[in-house]
């Protein structure tokens, strides 16, 4: 997220608008249209229902990429691969899978070159599993709130 009125993005860079590829929507798509719209060498993905993300734990799943073509985080054993760092050669192959008629993001990703996290490698991220808290739901938003009032009587 940018600063409102901050008119820059990452790197100084100003923020930039993708649209999903002509024909193709859902969750590859917008990956895709995202990876496409600018050149990078790493960049992470996070959907907007992920609160308790770190900047840190985002800084970490690109650490970890190495020689991957991903880093996905899969709490519980499940992919989340909005929450996933993603090396430049990923958005061609990632790009043709979607080509090719492919709507799943979870199917596409599992095409690639890509680390698993499992719960023990997740805890040891900073922020640990709560980095991967998904809030869906009003019980999700309950819950969500319920950490939030329980950090600041910690303060």
């Amino acid at each position: 997220p940018f600063p409102a009125g901050a008119g820059r993005g990452p790197g100084g860079r100003p923020p930039a608008r993708a649209f999903d590829p002509p024909g193709a929507s859902g969750p590859l798509a917008g990956v895709v249209a995202g990876l496409c719209s600018c050149p990078f060498d790493r960049a992470v993905v996070l959907a907007v229902d992920l609160p308790f993300a770190t900047s840190a734990a985002l800084a970490a799943l690109l650490g970890h990429l190495g020689d991957h073509q991903a880093v996905v985080p899969a709490p519980g054993g499940v992919p989340q691969p909005l929450a996933a760092a993603y090396a430049a050669t990923a958005r061609a192959l990632l790009a043709a899978r979607l080509e090719a008629g492919e709507r799943s993001l979870t199917r596409a990703v599992d095409s690639l070159d890509a680390l698993r996290l499992d719960d023990e490698a997740q805890r040891r991220l900073p922020g640990g599993l709560e980095n991967f808290f998904n809030l869906n739901t009003r019980e999700d938003l309950a819950e969500a709130e319920r950490r939030l009032a329980a950090r600041e009587a910690a303060r």
